[in-house]
């Protein structure tokens, strides 16, 4: 009979231990995708400071650019537009209307990278640009395009890169507790 109890407490305790360590695994990975939504929303947040008016060839290319990533997104998740819209509760022009203002925020933020990269002195060396073309990526980076072309989106990506670790290094988020903190209902 001792031994089925100990038996019993042991199985107990390695529940308890895979419990534990499956609890770690799931805050670990909530904390690093609650870091990336703030560190997002933190450069998003970038846009909203940069003013003035922009190129409208500029913004248009970027409202498409939006629509497509949308419209890949839906297909995605197998959702057709009506039904988006119906859950959304909004009609086709509000959502584009929605759109367009997302599209324009994020050029914004995009532009604020740059600004943010040159004010910091975080551009790329000629060097820097021609390992990053060196290690181009199709699905990353797109199809090559023209020479200077890509040069200067190398040279884009890594100033933006530069200017949001720059961002973030400066920024007060502060990492979450070691440890999750479990709150038991009372009883009343």
């Amino acid at each position: 009979k001792n031994a089925d109890v100990a038996a019993i407490d042991t199985a107990m305790a390695e529940l308890n231990a895979a419990w534990q360590a499956a609890s770690q695994d799931i805050y670990a990975q909530r904390c690093q995708q609650a870091r990336a939504v703030a560190e997002q929303a933190l450069i998003a947040q970038l846009g909203a400071h940069v003013t003035g008016p922009l190129p409208k060839q500029l913004v248009a290319g970027n409202y498409f650019a939006e629509q497509r990533q949308f419209n890949l997104r839906m297909q995605a998740n197998s959702v057709n537009f009506d039904q988006y819209l119906e859950v959304q509760g909004q009609t086709v022009e509000e959502f584009r209307a929605w759109l367009h203002a997302e599209a324009e925020r994020k050029l914004r933020s995009r532009m604020g990278l740059l600004l943010v990269a040159q004010k910091e002195e975080l551009w790329p060396t000629e060097a820097e640009v021609d390992d990053e073309l060196a290690h181009w990526d199709a699905k990353r980076d797109g199809e090559h395009t023209f020479a200077s072309n890509d040069r200067r989106r190398a040279a884009q990506r890594i100033a933006s890169s530069r200017a949001a670790a720059f961002i973030l290094a400066h920024s007060t988020l502060t990492p979450p507790p070691a440890e999750a903190t479990v709150l038991k209902a009372e009883n009343r």
